[in-house]
């Protein structure tokens, strides 16, 4: 019985373990607001500037909403490497 115990127990802590790694290694969500985008053309323009950053995992530009939602792994870039992208662009981010 507590050898038992003890197996369970080392499986939830490798378990744990491995959710905490996951976790580290996570993804990162950020919204920009994005001025003056209102076409398919702008959406990949933005969409183009982004994914050379570093570390971009996906990006959803929508010109109707004025928006782009960025996932990314914040172990490689950041928010403000992501915004400087999307300012590279005729298009820039509201603050």
């Amino acid at each position: 019985m507590k050898t038992r115990l003890t197996q369970i127990a080392f499986a939830a802590v490798a378990v744990t373990g491995l959710a905490i790694a996951s976790a580290a290694a996570g993804e990162a969500k950020a919204n920009f607001k994005v001025n003056g985008m209102m076409c398919s053309a702008c959406e990949s323009a933005v969409t183009k500037a982004v994914t050379k950053v570093d570390g971009v995992k996906s990006i959803d530009a929508d010109s109707d909403k004025g928006t782009a939602v960025v996932a990314y792994d914040p172990a490689k870039t950041s928010e403000d490497k992501i915004a400087a992208a999307i300012n590279t662009t005729k298009f820039k981010v509201q603050k």
